[in-house]
């Protein structure tokens, strides 16, 4: 299976569940993995694991909060301070609030499902990029993997009735009567999937390959961290082993395995934009495959992560458009004459949204 053999990844998400156990696998092939966490107690508890597992892991932790914009360009102007360079970003940390009707949100304002899975992950990969590029060139191929969810179609049994499609005028299910844990969920990873074909097409030519992939269903992993303690009892239990028997349900080590094919699979070399399910190359839904969508979408990304003018790709042009759901002004701060919204600082203290 092995590719990219002891270079250097970053895995969020890591610190338990489907994350950790990718984690491990690479640190067992030689890899110098970091572990990118919200939680920093968690985080150096699974670098801890993993070093004590395996003697000679070269595994470390690094703060991540996907929710808040000023961690992750603090996240990518730490690593950076390291010197390494970056050969493979694993985009695997997840949440999926299924505890009510009510919406969280993350510290920009956005809805809490859809800025992290999405805008976070766009936004860390875009900060990264240059450094995945620059590893390609010398080593011949830098890897994404975004890991996604079978629930991001709306036509497949278990969402029928029970999901819309994506509403760009409604991107953050802020109108009323619109919001419930699983179509924020659907949305989130949809633009993964969506993100994943249109980042693919942008740096084809630069021996970066970017994929996707459905690790499958598994019920055991934090992802329902957020639901009560009932519900968890039984997806993890009588759900769970229900669904082992009729062959529907994954283990973690199982996804863990589909993700690592993507990840570092010998055969997967030179694959890009592509979607992956049950370890084999797959289609996404047709709802994925709207080109007007994928531009729309990246231009909404490239805005809610106050990136225009700034993105290193053929994105030319980006204007605000009267039907996004949130307008971001930009005001510059009192010592500097323009606002400074580029990858090296947080745009935190020059930007405000308005409803």
């Amino acid at each position: 299976m092995a590719q990219l053999i002891g270079r250097v990844a970053i895995v969020t998400g890591a610190n338990c569940g489907l994350g950790f156990e990718v984690a491990k696998r690479l640190c067992y092939l030689g890899h110098d993995v970091i572990l990118a966490c919200r939680n920093e107690e968690r985080g150096r508890c699974a670098v801890e694991n993993i070093c004590n597992e395996q003697n000679n892991a070269l595994a470390s932790y690094m703060n991540l909060d996907l929710a808040d914009i000023s961690s992750v360009h603090k996240f990518v102007d730490e690593f950076h301070e390291t010197g390494k360079p970056l050969d493979l970003l694993i985009n695997n940390a997840a949440v999926f609030d299924n505890s009510g009707e009510e919406r969280k949100l993350t510290k920009d304002g956005f809805e809490l499902t859809m800025g992290t899975n999405h805008l976070g992950h766009f936004l860390l990969t875009i900060l990264l990029l240059e450094d995945l590029e620059n590893s390609a060139a010398l080593n011949g191929e830098s890897r994404i993997v975004n890991v996604t969810s079978l629930l991001h179609d709306t036509q497949i049994k278990h969402m029928k009735d029970r999901a819309k499609p994506l509403d760009m005028n409604n991107f953050f299910l802020e109108k009323p009567n619109t919001y419930n844990g699983l179509q924020a969920y659907k949305n989130s990873k949809l633009a993964n999937v969506i993100f994943t074909y249109e980042l693919a097409e942008r740096v084809r030519n630069k021996n970066i390959t970017v994929n996707c992939l459905c690790p499958g269903f598994i019920p055991k992993t934090n992802l329902g961290r957020d639901v009560s303690g009932a519900k968890r009892f039984f997806l993890n239990y009588v759900l769970y082993y229900f669904l082992r028997y009729l062959n529907i349900a994954k283990t973690i080590d199982e996804g863990a395995e589909a993700i690592m094919d993507c990840a570092v699979g010998e055969k997967l070399k030179g694959v890009t934009g592509k979607f992956f399910r049950d370890r084999e190359e797959a289609h996404s839904s047709l709802e994925s495959m709207d080109k007007s969508l994928r531009t729309e979408l990246w231009d909404a990304s490239v805005l809610y992560c106050y990136l225009e003018g700034k993105v290193p790709l053929p994105t030319v042009g980006l204007k605000f458009s009267d039907n996004l759901p949130v307008k971001i002004s930009v005001t510059p701060s009192p010592d500097e004459e323009t606002p400074d919204l580029g990858i090296k600082s947080s745009p935190k203290n020059h930007s405000k949204l308005e409803a």
